[in-house]
Order: structure tokens, then sequence, then C-alpha cells
């Protein structure tokens, strides 16, 4: 299966590796983080000292990340998601929210039934945001994980001025233990550069505005390049497979498949890149 690369989006963006951590945290890495709050993003400095005073390092965030739920195969995450249950309440969903759905698709070109799925994998259609301090996550990755420090101190950062934008307490934000945020599972930088509301432009509200995160979805896919009516995927012909080796969850042109004597069974352009991917049926 070869999936495009216009559509390998996710709301979510977890990134995982394999660490040993520390309850101990650099203070210089520390004390540089506070420094360019302050003067970068014009953070007070008790503030920013109140806000890390009250981070916990949490070590199931670092077990969580080093043994991902996210590494499971395709047919595991089929069995889960892919249920009448889910089905029938992902129907119920789209009957409920069916006018402003069809509008955002209309708007950025991306079908409701995608919209729904998405929101469906990742909240249970806002039934389920996830438990852990959004604070305490971020604070943990950003100083305990070496592999993604950097990412994950710019994601705390955004995450610091998510709130002083939304006007809420850091300590009091829940999410999950990669730090995704509300109904979509947006990470905070998503969250402040994606997020849209029609009520409330400067306060897009993904924890519990269903209309919100319906069309930050739509806005997002859009950005990052969604092509109306594109196939998600193209299956491959193994048949002529000149034993050339390739890798699986690596990204690959279409020409360069065919070097290997893998050929699409759809219509793919050469320059066309995209993920290769083995699912088991």
């Amino acid at each position: 299966c070869y999936m495009r690369l216009s559509k390998i989006i996710s709301t979510s963006f977890l990134l995982f590796g394999f660490v040993l951590a520390t309850a101990s945290t650099p203070t210089n890495d520390v004390d540089l983080f506070k420094k360019e709050l302050v003067e970068k993003f014009k953070f007070k400095a008790n503030e920013v000292d109140h806000a890390l005073k009250n981070a916990k390092f949490n070590e199931k965030i670092i077990t969580t990340m080093n043994t991902p739920y996210e590494n499971k195969s395709y047919t595991d995450y089929r069995r889960l998601f892919i249920t009448p249950k889910r089905i029938s309440e992902g129907q119920e969903f789209y009957k409920q929210n069916k006018s402003y759905l069809n509008k955002i698709s209309k708007q950025y070109g991306v079908a409701p039934e995608i919209i729904v799925a998405i929101i469906g994998v990742e909240s249970n259609y806002g039934k389920r945001t996830t438990h852990y301090s959004t604070l305490d996550s971020l604070y943990t990755l950003a100083f305990h994980y070496p592999k993604r420090a950097k990412f994950f101190r710019y994601e705390l950062t955004q995450f610091l001025i998510l709130c002083r934008e939304l006007g809420k307490s850091p300590e009091s934000v829940y999410g999950s233990y990669a730090g995704a945020l509300g109904i979509p599972q947006f990470m905070p930088s998503s969250y402040r550069h994606y997020a849209l509301s029609t009520t409330n432009p400067k306060k897009p509200n993904l924890f519990d505005n269903k209309m919100d995160a319906i069309a930050s979805i739509g806005n997002y896919l859009n950005h990052f390049g969604w092509v109306a009516g594109q196939t998600p995927a193209v299956m491959l012909d193994l048949a002529n497979r000149n034993g050339k080796r390739v890798e699986f969850g690596k990204v690959y042109t279409a020409a360069e498949l065919k070097t290997k004597g893998i050929t699409p069974k759809g219509k793919l352009a050469d320059k066309e890149k995209g993920k290769l991917l083995q699912i088991d049926e």
C-alpha cells in the first residue's frame, strides 16, 4: 500500500523514541528556557516561575513514549476503531452536524466523512480527550526526553503562549500523554496556528466546541495540501518486484518504486511522494 504524502497528516503529531530518563532536570536547560520565554515571548518572570514550579515529572509518560500504543499494526487499529458501535456513533455525529460539516467541506475541500473519522479516532466524537496534565506531559518530554527535547520544548512554549491567549491556567489543561489537546487532538502549536472559531476568533475552543473542532480540522488539512477527491492510498503490484530492497514506512516517489519493479494499481505521477505501508488483512 502506498500512502500519498499529502494525506499523511496527524492532528496529534506524536513522536516516539527509546531513551533513558531520570527525574533530575538540567538546571541550565530550564534557565535558558525561562530566559527565552521572558525575552522573546514577553512573559513575566514570575509567570514562568509559577508555571514551571507546578510542572511535575511523570515517569509514566516516558514509559508510554517508549512503548507507544500507536506502534500497533493496522489490523489491531482496525479492530479497535472500525466497530459497529463506532460506525453508528459516527453516523449520528454526522446527522447532528450535517449542515456545518457540509459547509466546512465546501470551504476547505475536505469530505465530511474524513473530518468525522478524525474526530472519531482522536477523541471518540469528543467523548474522550484524555486525562494527562498537559503541563506535566510537555515538561516531562521537554526536559527528560533528550531524543525529542527540541520539539517538545517548542510545544511547551506554544502551550504556555496558548494558555495566555485563551486565559487558561496551564495547570488546568488536560490532554494526551504527548501534549495533544481537545476534540481533534491538536498539538499546542497546531492549536495556535490552525484552530478556528465562528464565535470568538481570538479564542477557538477545541476542548468542547464541536463546531470549532470541525472547522479547525478542515483548515488544518487544507493548509497541509489536502487534495479533494484524491484517493489517500494506492495499492501496489509486487508481481514484477526485482528483489531490490525497500523499507516499509519510508517515503518514496512513484518513479523510485518503479525502478524496484513495484508498480501502482492506480494513477500516480512519477514525482508523487508517498509512504510505503504493509497492511495485514
